[in-house]
Order: structure tokens, then sequence, then C-alpha cells
């Protein structure tokens, strides 16, 4: 027999629901994407824009990395936004350009995010996909 009458247990079956809803939100993370822009503007010249989020007042610990033979045309420019951090690179992949290169996201692996690329080449062949 139950110490407790049905009302009792139906008032502490609905505290329990929600004190378990309430502690996962509270443990949620919010995740948003990392976004990598690449635009070539001339044969293996491309401008790069790469934006990685900003929770609770620190970067997301993802660094981008081209290949050994891709350098820096200009300093980059950084911008600190609420959100995220916005670079902006431009960059001379040589002769061959990209194509068959590989773009690392070194990090991305340690978070719950995902990295969004669009990719647009001068010949006209655009795409998107998400790493």
């Amino acid at each position: 027999m139950s110490r407790f009458p049905g009302s009792a247990w139906r008032l502490l079956t609905v505290l329990l629901l929600v004190a378990l809803t309430s502690s996962r939100a509270a443990l949620a993370h919010e995740s948003r994407p990392a976004y990598l822009e690449i635009d070539e503007s001339a044969p293996g010249r491309y401008s790069v824009l790469w934006r990685t989020p900003v929770l609770a007042g620190s970067r997301l610990p993802i660094v981008l990395r081209f290949p050994e033979n891709v350098h820096n045309l200009r300093e980059p420019v950084i911008q600190e936004l609420s959100d995220s951090l916005l670079e902006r690179r431009w960059v001379d992949a040589g002769p061959q350009g990209l194509a068959g290169k590989r773009v690392e996201f070194a990090g991305l692996q340690l978070t719950i995010t995902d990295a969004v690329v669009r990719v647009k080449l001068l010949d006209g062949r655009n795409w998107m996909t998400i790493a």
C-alpha cells in the first residue's frame, strides 16, 4: 500500500519531470558553426573569410590551416564581434591553386560544432559543404 495519495504521486512525477527537463536545459550548449568562405579572385589567389564562434567570451579552439605552399598576400584583418571572431585573408596558393589540396580545421574535433564551407571558383563552379 502506498503512503501517498494518487494526487501526491502525480505531483511528485510532475516535479521530477520538471527537474530533469530543466537540468538538461542548463547543461545544454549552444552550437554555432564556424564558417569558411573561399572566393577565387585570380588564378591561384583567393579571398578568405573565416568566422569562429565565441562562446562565454572565448573563441572556440579551431585553427584554420592551409597547405604549406599557401601564403598571405597581406596581413589578415581580424574583427571581434559579439558572437564571433571574423578574420579576412588574401592568399596565394600558387599556379595550381587549392584544387586537390587539404584545408584543415585543427581543433574542430574537440568541439560540438561543425564548420560550414563555401567555395566559389573563377570558372563559375561553387559549392557548400559541412566539415
